[in-house]
């Protein structure tokens, strides 16, 4: 069983729909936003299927998937649950794209989202039943954390869902940590968190990947203040086997990372749009300097 990522944005490409061919017709803006990771999940079992998650106008969670043995798109998409409740929706400050849904397949089919968190709780939905995302078939009303946003999911081993995300205690951009939780029962409970990572600012998770060679999740962290503003980001490994936050040249950044660690062992503070890919174990990064958009 084999789960692939792919990135929403090239959707239209890679599954070869034609113009007309179209998933949604009322998603709100900043619902593909690109701070959230994953929008869109190939999965392999009973079916070869592409799964999207968004949020719609009206700032419900939906869902749906693009069947490649069919080529068809499941429609209409599937209403899952509020991303923002009622009594938010008139106050501006709750109405933007940090509150979609962030999709992640488990490689036994379940189906996972994690959506409506600003600096809150995140809600958690998932499937009862492998590759089913029919509206009878969620578990939904859970909760997992507190104070979360821009979630990223990854299944190191079956069952074993780890979910890196911005902490902020304090409220809002006020001295944030990237924090962890984790699951060993596919969901049922949760860890309590735990702290990677201290920033004097705001920080997002901007890019993540697992890699099974060295059993460590990479993480592309996208900090403001003295390591970059919103448009860098820094890289750092999270090693499984001892729990430790690494530099890309494999020094300990913890046993919680700080600025001043970060500069220390960094070969390099990205500037401009950056992405990685790994191959053989290793992270190749790619991003657009902003000055000379190279």
């Amino acid at each position: 069983m084999h789960t692939l990522f792919i990135a929403l944005f090239s959707l239209t490409f890679t599954l070869g729909a034609v113009a007309d061919d179209h998933f949604a017709w009322d998603s709100m803006g900043g619902t593909l936003a690109r701070d959230h990771q994953r929008r869109a999940i190939y999965h392999e079992g009973e079916h070869r299927r592409t799964y999207v998650a968004y949020m719609d106008h009206s700032f419900f969670a939906r869902i749906t998937y693009y069947d490649h043995d069919t080529k068809k798109w499941l429609s209409p998409p599937v209403l899952l649950d509020d991303c923002i409740r009622p009594d938010r929706r008139m106050n501006n400050a709750y109405k933007d794209g940090h509150n979609v849904p962030n999709l992640f397949v488990g490689g036994d089919g379940i189906i996972h989202v994690f959506y409506g968190a600003h600096g809150t709780s995140f809600r958690y939905a998932r499937t009862k039943t492998p590759e089913d995302i029919g509206a009878n078939n969620w578990e939904l009303d859970r909760r997992v954390g507190t104070d979360g946003t821009y979630s990223f999911f990854s299944e190191p081993r079956p069952g074993n869902v780890h979910v890196f995300y911005r902490y902020s205690p304090q409220g809002g951009y006020k001295n944030p940590f990237l924090g962890l939780r984790t699951t060993t029962d596919g969901g049922d409970t949760w860890s309590d968190v735990v702290k990677l990572a201290s920033f004097p600012e705001a920080c997002k998770i901007y890019r993540g990947a697992y890699d099974a060679a060295s059993d460590r999740v990479h993480l592309l962290i996208s900090p403001r203040g003295p390591l970059g503003g919103r448009a860098g980001a820094v890289h750092c490994m999270y090693d499984l086997e001892s729990g430790k936050l690494l530099s890309l040249t494999g020094a300990e950044l913890g046993p919680v990372g700080t600025v001043e660690t970060f500069q220390g062992n960094m070969p390099k503070i990205f500037e401009g749009r950056v992405d990685f890919v790994l191959h053989d174990g290793t992270p190749y990064f790619f991003y657009q300097n902003l000055d000379s958009n190279l």
